[in-house]
């Protein structure tokens, strides 16, 4: 379990601060008056990659302390058959809260977007939190799942 844990949490955090970043980033991008484009990253995008090689170096490391982890997998790495049937249905049920997710926010952006003339920096954020937030939700998903049925199975 130790490594599902690992691989969720490594991967909650990845999206969060990639979701922030982007945030951050359609704040401080400009386009021009002749179409030109000005993208800019900040601190945040810098935090998002020190994050990532961390976690690929923590991911790295546990597949040499733990056998059955591989890194190639990630969360699907199974030791046995009874940890392929766990990681199985905990994939069931994060697919289904993020295709009821999914098409509740494709409603909601379209209802801000068309009925309220939201400005289209503001519905872009909108829509990039909205997103970044339903991903690392299916993480945690997957997580909770993970952990509820190698109880039930275990």
């Amino acid at each position: 379990m130790k490594k599902i844990v690992i691989e969720q949490v490594g991967n909650i955090g990845m999206i969060l601060l990639f979701t922030a970043a982007v945030v951050d980033m359609i704040n401080r991008s400009r386009i021009g008056a002749d179409g030109s484009m000005q993208l800019e990253f900040g601190w945040i995008a810098f935090a998002f990659l020190i994050w990532l090689i961390g976690f690929v170096i923590i991911r790295y490391l546990l597949a040499h302390r733990d056998r059955s982890f591989n890194p190639d997998a990630g969360e699907f790495s199974a030791a046995d058959e009874r940890e392929e049937r766990i990681a199985d249905r905990s994939v069931r049920m994060s697919y289904r809260f993020l295709v009821v997710g999914l098409l509740v926010s494709l409603m909601i952006i379209s209802v801000l977007g068309i009925a309220s003339g939201m400005d289209s920096r503001l519905l872009a954020k909108i829509s990039v939190l909205i997103s970044g937030g339903l991903i690392a939700i299916g993480f945690v998903v997957y997580l909770v799942g993970w952990m509820y049925f190698d109880r039930r199975m275990g």
